[in-house]
Order: structure tokens, then C-alpha cells, then sequence
């Protein structure tokens, strides 16, 4: 006996596509937020890292080139970029300012600095950076790498300590703080930041 069997046709069916579409859909749809504050909580833990990496970079060539080693973010009170540059001893830093907002390459011009670096926040990332008190700047010594105020009558003021926040939002902050022996340490004020809390 021999019969012929039907062969049935491989593949979906519309309907099963379409599930599997809705599917996708509802679970894009409940993933993307979280994905999408994952990326910014990450691009604010590298904008501070990078700051921290750069004060200890300028601290070591302060001590290591016998320079005075500054930092110095502009005014106003959201900060999105800052500068490092040195200066000779001899150099009046109250009126050897480097500037940011000029950008990289550029800042110092004008001056008897030298720009080590300069760091422009991107606005789209929503990162900004808040500095604490009346300075918007300060150095580090170069016998002790220790922190100080802008010399005023060439010698320079030692300072407590300087407290830099790097802010995502309203509840997310990363508080890098560097005591008066030069040395930043960081905590975090907020939910999932994987640091020590303030």
C-alpha cells in the first residue's frame, strides 16, 4: 500500500509572527529606560574617574617637575569643562588664569601657563560638575604635593580641602574630595553607584 503523504509547509504563520513582534516590542519597550539610565549612571562614573585620574596626574607632576600644578574650572555655577596647566615659581597665579571655555589647545593662550590638559564636558551627556566654596580653582605644591589656594604675594595658601561634585541628576552624585595632603577620594550621594555613600 502505498500512500501518499502531504507535506505540510515549514515556516510561521502570520499570527506567530505577529506575537513574536508584540512580544519584542513589550519587552524593548519595558528594557529601554533601564538601558538608557545604565548608560548615563556609566557615563557619570567615567567623568569621574577621569577627574580623579587627572588631579593625581597633576599632583605627581607638580612634585615631579617642580612647577606649581593647577586646576581650574570657570565660573558660574554648572561647570562642564576644566583645565590643568602649570606655572613657574615665579608666575603670579591670580593673573596667569588659563581658561576652559577657549578649549583644548587654546586655553592658556595669553599667559605664561602651560596647559597639561583640558577636559570639555559634552552638554548632550547631562554630566555637569559643581565645585565647592569660593574657589573655582586651586594647586597642588610642589615640595609637598599638598593643596593650595592661587598664591597671593608668592607664597602659597594651604587649603583644607576642595570638594568637587560631578552631578547627574538631582539624586545621582559622585563627590570626589581632596584633603589637604592632595589625595581625592570619592563617594556618592545616591541609589547604584557602586561607590562608598557620603
Amino acid at each position: 500500500m502505498t500512500g501518499t503523504r502531504r507535506l505540510r509547509p515549514r515556516g510561521l504563520t502570520l499570527i506567530e509572527l505577529l506575537v513574536v513582534v508584540a512580544l519584542l516590542g513589550t519587552v524593548l519597550a519595558l528594557g529601554a529606560p533601564s538601558l538608557f539610565d545604565y548608560i548615563r549612571v556609566q557615563r557619570l562614573k567615567s567623568i569621574s574617574a577621569q577627574l580623579t585620574t587627572d588631579l593625581q596626574f597633576a599632583r605627581s607632576r607638580a612634585v615631579g617637575r617642580d612647577l606649581y600644578s593647577f586646576v581650574l574650572f570657570p565660573s558660574g555655577s554648572t561647570l562642564r569643562c576644566y583645565t590643568l596647566y602649570e606655572l613657574p615659581p615665579t608666575a603670579d597665579s591670580m593673573t596667569e588664569r588659563c581658561d576652559c571655555s577657549r578649549g583644548p589647545g587654546a586655553a592658556c593662550e595669553g599667559t605664561v601657563g602651560t596647559e597639561v590638559r583640558t577636559v570639555v564636558l559634552p552638554a548632550a551627556d547631562g554630566v555637569h560638575m559643581a565645585i565647592s566654596g569660593r574657589n573655582r580653582g586651586f594647586g597642588f605644591d610642589p615640595v609637598t604635593g599638598g593643596l593650595i589656594t592661587n598664591k597671593t604675594d608668592k607664597l602659597p595658601v594651604p587649603l583644607d580641602e576642595i570638594v568637587i561634585d560631578t552631578v547627574l541628576d538631582s539624586t545621582r552624585t559622585l563627590r570626589t574630595t581632596i584633603g589637604r595632603a592632595g589625595r581625592p577620594t570619592i563617594c556618592g550621594i545616591g541609589n547604584g553607584l557602586g561607590v562608598p555613600a557620603c
